[in-house]
């Protein structure tokens, strides 16, 4: 009986033993795996469980950072950057989000989770520069100023949902923003400040108002059309109050004055070959048909399938033609979409943004495919053919409005299907 209890104790001891061991190994790797090598005082975080156009924003940003600059970036559609990037030499974290799309305060609460660890790793960071999604503030901005008051925040950089939303399907929305005295909702914004900003406010004029308190910058598509839009002026005057800027967000242009290797660093990043491309688009017409997520609609589908033959470039010989899937995990696939047509064409990774090639070398020559938000950074003249979501889509109603969208380039899904176009 003693033998059988001493040998209990000690099989009891050494799985003790071995599990403290092999937590402390645990924490000793994640805290070699957490440190950064950083004497700065400011943490550059880059939070997007959502959508893309934060994402390649957000990137564009994080490239023309300097490389010591500390670095944490948690991104959904962007995926184990960490795979193609020496994110050690870029002194960057990774925080892993989930794949499903939307889970966003899942994702939230991992953000928070490495930074508390991160931020006892890092004592010295006092500062944080947020980069984040402009219309989830409720979601995005608000649990994080909750949760790290202790940070002082240097400066918060909001970027649309889907590029141009301002002034696309978002119009009807930003032109009837009216705002109180600047003084009255900046008291506002101090009081629910200093109250942790815990609730909301019953003025939703606070969401648009950061920067009476912060410094803020707003990075939005077609800005050169926003502050022209005297419909927008209530709008734009307001973001320039306080310490607010409206800055275009411009990916060509931006690829203008990107170094080459902080151009490296935005392909690496989202997985694109820029060699590669060059040489399979060399002197040939470079088409790129974009997909639509349909919900499984049988028409639609159909649709998009007819568009693509109609307008195809012949001679296929000196056409490189591409196929954008919608980067949806439920959206439907090429191969349900198009049948045997991607034979004559290649598909473009699921999650590359479709904005990368228009940095790329060389650009799209012609676009052409179903309702997005990606249009609006097409020149008009590229846009070879359209499908409406519906007689009243927003996004289609826009891009005419604002020239973008020619009528004779748009296909109605029934005159694709019956032929009449």
């Amino acid at each position: 009986m003693r033998k059988a209890i001493k040998y209990l104790v000690q099989v009891t001891l050494l799985l003790l033993f071995t599990l403290g061991i092999g937590l402390w190994s645990y924490n000793i790797t994640r805290w070699v795996t957490c440190t950064l090598h950083t004497q700065n005082d400011t943490v550059h975080i880059f939070f997007e469980p959502y959508a893309t156009t934060p994402e390649l924003g957000g990137l564009l940003a994080f490239a023309q950072l300097p490389a010591k600059t500390p670095k944490i970036i948690a991104w959904h559609r962007l995926t184990k950057v960490g795979e193609r990037l020496d994110l050690r030499a870029l002194n960057t974290y990774e925080v892993a989000l989930p794949a499903r799309e939307g889970l966003i305060w899942t994702a939230m609460r991992l953000l928070a989770h490495e930074l508390n660890l991160l931020s006892r790793i890092h004592p010295e960071w006092k500062k944080v520069v947020f980069y984040t999604n402009l219309h989830h503030i409720k979601t995005m901005l608000l649990p994080f100023l909750r949760q790290f008051p202790q940070f002082e925040i240097a400066h918060i950089h909001f970027y649309e949902d889907g590029f141009a939303n301002v002034i696309g399907s978002g119009y009807p929305y930003y032109k009837k923003l009216r705002y109180p005295d600047t003084e009255t909702l900046k008291k506002t914004m101090l009081a629910w400040q200093k109250d942790g900003f815990q609730g909301i406010p019953e003025d939703e004029n606070v969401f648009t108002s950061f920067q009476l308190i912060y410094p803020v910058t707003y990075h939005l598509g077609l800005a050169d059309k926003i502050k022209k839009d005297p419909a927008l002026k209530h709008f734009v005057t307001h973001i320039e109050r306080g310490q607010g800027k409206l800055e275009s967000l411009d990916f060509k242009k931006t690829a203008t004055i990107l170094t080459p290797a902080q151009k490296d660093i935005v392909f690496k990043a989202v997985g694109f070959d820029a060699a590669a491309w060059k040489e399979q688009n060399d002197g040939k017409t470079v088409f790129v048909f974009t997909l639509g997520f349909v919900f499984k609609n049988a028409g639609r589908i159909v649709a998009q399938r007819k568009l693509l033959n109609k307008i195809l470039p012949r001679p296929l010989s000196q056409t490189a033609c591409w196929i954008k899937e919608h980067p949806n995990m439920d959206a439907e696939s090429a191969g349900t979409v198009l049948g045997d047509l991607p034979s004559v064409c290649r598909l473009l990774p699921k999650n590359l943004p479709f904005e990368i090639l228009l940095m790329a070398d060389p650009a799209p020559d012609i676009v052409a495919g179903y309702s997005s938000s990606l249009f609006y950074t097409v020149p008009s003249e590229r846009i070879a053919g359209y499908i409406p979501r519906s007689n009243n889509d927003s996004y289609t109603q826009r891009l005419k409005e604002i020239g973008i969208l020619r009528k004779e380039r748009i296909y109605s899904v029934s005159d694709l299907i019956s032929g009449k176009k």
